[in-house]
């Protein structure tokens, strides 16, 4: 289990490390992306959904001419009363629905799954289902409430560990469960404020998913 994620990467990014990612030579890159894409605070990260798409694409194919098999997981949800920032990117007001502005991303995900044969977890909406992320101390997002300051956008430990718990039950269900893995992604698959972050240790979704897999 490898944990390939850089803190404030969008898709350009990770094509530019594309050859490195490459080198861990896994059987399945599991990949998390498009946060940033979406609603980075700087414009320079940010991208169109078509542009995010394309560069899916490219990663996706990369990976795979490697010789990965790839899953990509729809990045979760923000927490809206810490995140309405967004809401300018986007020249909405204030109060918009702050998630709502990241599901043309997330239909270009849906649509690179089928043009590109991948498997695919939809974190966002098990999220959602779970009623996810809430404002409080026990959400599966970092708050003040629970981190001391405000955030949003990171998964706590719980929700890292969801994250790996909805992904663990795909690779058992399909047989991909005695598979080397590489977690591609920014800084939710780096776990940023976690104990462990950037490695398969600690409390980042990459390491709990490898405590599942070799339980």
């Amino acid at each position: 289990m490898t944990n390939k994620g850089v803190g404030g990467n969008n898709t350009s990014d990770v094509i530019a490390r594309l050859s490195n990612i490459n080198s861990v030579n896994a059987d399945l890159a599991i990949v998390m992306i498009g946060t940033n894409d979406w609603r980075h605070p700087s414009s320079s990260k940010r991208r169109t959904p078509a542009a995010f798409k394309t560069n899916l694409i490219t990663i996706v194919q990369s990976l795979k001419t490697a010789g990965s098999e790839v899953m990509l997981l729809s990045f979760p949800p923000i927490l809206e009363e810490e995140s309405d920032y967004v809401c300018p990117f986007y020249s909405q007001p204030s109060g918009c629905d702050v998630n709502a502005t990241g599901d043309a991303f997330r239909d270009k995900i849906n649509e690179v799954v089928i043009s590109e044969s991948t498997h695919f977890v939809d974190i966002n909406a098990e999220w959602v289902a779970d009623g996810e992320p809430q404002y409080t101390s026990g959400s599966y997002v970092q708050n003040l409430l629970n981190v001391g300051h405000v955030d949003g956008v990171h998964p706590t430990a719980l929700g890292a560990d969801e994250i790996a718990e909805k992904v663990y039950t795909y690779m058992v269900a399909n047989g991909l469960d005695n598979m080397s893995v590489v977690c591609v992604g920014d800084s939710i698959t780096r776990g940023e404020n976690l104990s462990g972050a950037g490695t398969a240790t600690g409390d980042t979704y990459p390491a709990r998913l490898y405590e599942l897999l070799n339980q």
